[in-house]
């Protein structure tokens, strides 16, 4: 693609994305930390920021750089991560919905240890969570999934064992939570945004 091409693609997607949050070119500039002149000029195609300036405004309409430069509908990239966003609360909520039911319903019915429904709701929800943030989103997205199953794993554990060994599981889900820190942190679980 030319260089014409790109600022022309750029400037077309930059003001559809400026519009669609209901900015003007001094809002879009304080999110960037550039003055309206900056925003102005790029709107024009009259100069292409660095790409320090693209990776700001990319994150800042949660888009990437070729997003950004490309001639697909920008507004409907931009909207598909929003939906993504609200799909994954739903979808990571919806397991606790049902948990409430079979738990007021096992209550009704007056059967023990009712609650345990809440544990397995966190479980299924954290595996929810794990799944749709390796599809959609970065790694601390995954990592907070994983932290989320070692914690309601570990609730689990405690409660099974009658709290008998309370201190010994929290110990190790500490572990386990600082242990996939450090492979999130050396790049162990190698995942693209």
């Amino acid at each position: 693609m030319e260089e014409n091409q790109i600022r022309h693609n750029f400037a077309t997607n930059l003001v559809k994305l400026r519009n669609s949050r209901g900015w003007n070119q001094t809002d879009l500039g304080n999110a960037v930390n550039y003055s309206f002149k900056n925003v102005s000029k790029w709107e024009n195609e009259e100069t292409l920021p660095s790409v320090e300036v693209l990776k700001a405004i990319a994150d800042t309409f949660d888009v990437t750089i070729d997003d950004l430069i490309s001639d697909k509908d920008i507004v409907r990239i931009s909207h598909r991560k929003q939906n993504h966003l609200i799909i994954t609360f739903i979808s990571s909520l919806l397991p606790y919905v049902i948990g409430l039911i079979i738990f007021l319903v096992l209550l009704l019915c007056n059967l023990p240890n009712a609650y345990y429904c809440f544990l397995g709701a966190a479980i299924v929800s954290s595996i929810t969570l794990i799944t749709l943030a390796s599809v959609w989103y970065k790694k601390w997205a995954i990592f907070s999934g994983v932290t989320y199953l070692i914690w309601s794993l570990s609730l689990l554990v405690i409660f099974l064992l009658s709290f008998e060994y309370f201190w010994i599981v929290l110990i190790i889900a500490a572990g386990s939570t600082l242990l996939t820190f450090g492979l999130f942190r050396i790049n162990f679980f190698h995942h693209k945004k």
